[in-house]
């Protein structure tokens, strides 16, 4: 009979006085639990608990945490067996029971030898009282089947590298890396605050060549411990070298190398081949599809090893059958690769990977460019299917495009460089930083020219200056596209020169210069025209109205913009761009007729381009609609509905990181807040729009500032209709 005063010895190991942070992983394994704590601190209730992860990143020491957390009873049996899965000789079904009995106060002399009548004897031990039981290391659900007690009061806690899925009704927390606050909450423990505190910048340096991993992190603060005369920043620069980094990350008997061998060595080829092939792979996620590339298998078959790796914990798995490898594991997966395979066999894994992205890339330009032949370019993901699916797989691969240019400059894949630099194009303007945009582009330059083919390097051009144009560098924009006009002119393509022509005709128009836009406007025109293209004639069109109106030509310009709109409805299929342009002309249309005070005219336009841009999922596009609209509101003084789309703009211009958007609309807002005589917050708009002005470097900035400034004076000495600057 079990007595509630009885206690029992506790077998459980000490904790880590370094454990730090886990605070998430703590809260997501217990926090169903909370209401039964009581009951566990008394002895009674249920918890039983998977904690996996990767060799080094802490399941012992956090298994230990979730029992302290809820606080089991001295009462119970705090039992715990070693069950050595990895890089020893795994014990016995019979070994594990019979630690357990003598743990429980069995006899040597009686303990049973065969592994039934042992099992028996323990159930029967601990069928009438609580157990905190920790296994540790389990290597599979069978192993763990045989030691798992059956009664109600039990705490059940198993470590394994595996995900041990086969044992139902236990929860299941997967352990990854520490976030970087809790690495230097670790190494501050173990050093000290004022050791830390001294050298920030080493220390988080050091975090980040650990990986994160809590042993990594345990190791480098016990060498730092054994060498007081050494700065953080001395063992930082030893890791920062990757090919000698698992080497220095040793200290006595314990090394990172060791922790992190003990799972490769256990893979099926296949799967070790499949993991050393990722080490190599540019980008920090990685496709199931590239990955096959690499490897030369069938996505399916890559999927399956992938899979495997996945619940080995060698491999975190990602959304949208993404993969990512940790870089300690990328160093030692790297180490065998470099024994096992040539140089040349590396770079040419690398070649398909980047091969296989450039072609699902070209899928997804069919959206995009009309001379691009959907049947060709579907094959290179099944996945995207149309507009929104190609988005969201820029995005997911945003990283990978970018390490990809890198990698294939230092091998020298020109042609790949210029096609993911193209490929880029249309979709990037949304996704990728404008310096991350050029520093693609600049390189598709240097690579055409090295190529030397002029329409090759004319289209590189003509993307450099659409992307300068696109953020507000027009003299920039002016210089690539006239450059790409040169070499086009040798290429001999009418199509390339009508699209010069147009977008030289844009970065014209935002330099003021309207009536040399007007010329290559008409002369864009004439060529689109001898093209039948009818998509590039209404967008032409749309952007010739639109510089009427700039001419104070407002009537003419607004019949332009109106056979725009009816040219891009005439039926034809449209690109994601032609649909785009469409939408910008409903957007300009909308302001032509704001400005002609026609306001019950312009709301539906506004409002159908506002719609367009969010199916499309342009959030610039929304953004400046969402301006526009609080234009409009401003127009008929509803100033609430103003401000409110105002700061919807600005909101959206933040979230994508579009600098000159989120000044224009804390521009707009200080002047709409001052009319509504909340000076308070109108100064604090315009204080962050005059830094962020000076951030971008807008040369026009000085002169923007100082009609914002009047707007605001105007605002409170002549209270009446404000005017909403513009950075055109």
């Amino acid at each position: 009979m079990y007595d509630p005063q009885q206690s029992f010895p506790n077998f459980l190991p000490e904790r880590d006085s370094y454990f730090a942070g886990r605070r998430t992983e703590l809260k997501e394994a217990v926090g169903d639990s909370q209401e039964n704590n009581s009951n566990l601190q008394s002895g009674r209730g249920s918890f039983k608990l998977v904690v996996s992860g990767a060799g080094g990143v802490g399941k012992t020491e956090f298994a230990l945490a979730v029992i302290d957390f809820l606080g089991a009873s001295r009462a119970a049996a705090r039992l715990f067996v070693d069950l050595q899965t990895h890089g020893r000789t795994p014990r016995s079904a019979i070994d594990g029971l019979t630690r357990l009995l003598l743990q429980l106060g069995q006899p040597t002399e009686t303990v049973p030898v065969d592994v039934e009548g042992a099992r028996d004897l323990y159930l029967r031990l601990t069928a009438n009282i609580p157990v905190v039981l920790l296994l540790d290391d389990v290597a599979s659900e069978e192993q763990a089947r045989s030691l798992l007690p059956e009664n109600q009061n039990a705490t059940i806690v198993l470590t394994s590298r595996f995900r041990l899925a086969g044992l139902l009704g236990m929860d299941l927390i997967v352990l990854s890396a520490l976030e970087r606050s809790e690495s230097i909450e670790v190494l501050m423990l173990a050093l000290g605050q004022h050791r830390v505190e001294r050298e920030m910048r080493a220390v988080s340096e050091l975090a980040a060549y650990c990986g994160d991993l809590p042993l990594a992190l345990r190791i480098s603060a016990a060498r730092l411990k054994s060498r007081p005369e050494w700065n953080i920043s001395y063992l930082a620069d030893a890791l920062r070298d990757e090919r000698n980094r698992l080497n220095v990350l040793k200290v006595g008997d314990r090394e990172v190398r060791a922790a992190l061998n003990a799972s490769y060595t256990e893979l099926a080829p296949r799967e070790a081949f499949v993991l050393r092939r990722c080490a190599f792979l540019p980008g920090a996620q990685l496709s199931t599809s590239l990955i096959a590339a690499a490897c030369e298998l069938t996505v399916a078959e890559a999927q399956t090893s992938l899979e495997r790796l996945t619940d080995v914990n060698l491999l975190d798995s990602m959304p949208q059958q993404q993969y990512q490898l940790h870089d300690l594991t990328r160093l030692l997966a790297r180490e065998y690769a470099e024994d096992r395979e040539t140089p040349e066999q590396i770079a040419a894994a690398v070649r398909r990977f980047i091969k296989q992205l450039v072609l699902t890339l070209k899928s997804i330009s069919r959206f995009t460019d009309p001379d691009v032949d959907a049947n060709s370019a579907s094959f290179g993901s099944k996945n995207i299917s149309d507009e929104r699916s190609a988005i969201d797989y820029l995005s997911r691969e945003h990283d990978t495009i970018l390490a990809s240019v890198k990698v294939a400059g230092e091998q020298g894949e020109l042609q790949l460089i210029c096609e993911l630099g193209r490929s880029i194009r249309v979709f990037g303007m949304g996704i990728f930083t404008l310096n991350e945009l050029l520093n693609v582009q600049h390189r598709a330059v240097e690579a055409a020219e090295r190529l030397g083919d002029s329409e090759t390097l004319a289209r590189a051009l003509l993307d450099l200056g659409r992307s300068y144009r696109h953020h507000g560098l027009a003299a920039e924009a002016e210089v690539y596209l006239r450059r790409s006009r040169v070499q086009a002119e040798i290429s001999g393509s009418i199509e390339l020169l009508a699209n010069i022509g147009y977008f030289l005709g844009h970065a014209l128009r935002e330099s003021n210069r309207l009536d040399e836009a007007e010329r290559e406007y008409l002369e864009s025109l004439d060529r689109f025209e001898r093209l039948e293209w009818r998509a590039k004639i209404a967008a032409v069109t749309a952007n010739l109205g639109l510089l009427r109106d700039y001419q104070n030509k407002s009537a003419e310009g607004l019949r332009e913009l109106r056979r725009s709109i009816e040219l891009f409805s005439t039926g034809q299929v449209l690109t994601l761009h032609d649909r785009r342009e469409e939408a910008w002309a409903h957007q300009a249309t909308g302001g032509v007729l704001s400005r002609l005070g026609r306001t019950e005219e312009a709301l539906p336009e506004l409002k159908e381009s506002l719609s367009k841009f969010r199916e499309l999922g342009d959030r610039q596009g929304e953004a400046y609609g969402l301006r526009n609209l609080g234009d409009l509101y401003v127009v008929e003084r509803c100033y609430q509905e103003a401000i409110a789309s105002y700061i919807a703009a600005l909101d959206v211009c933040r979230t994508i990181g579009e600098r000159r958007g989120e000044a224009q609309a804390l521009a707009s807002l200080a002047v709409i807040r001052s009319y509504t005589k909340n000076l308070k917050l109108a100064m604090k708009d315009l204080n962050s729009y005059i830094a962020i002005a000076g951030e971008i470097g807008d040369r026009r900035s000085t002169t923007a500032i100082a009609g914002v400034l009047v707007k605001i004076a105007r605002a409170w000495v002549y209270p009446g209709r404000p005017q909403i600057p513009r950075l055109r």
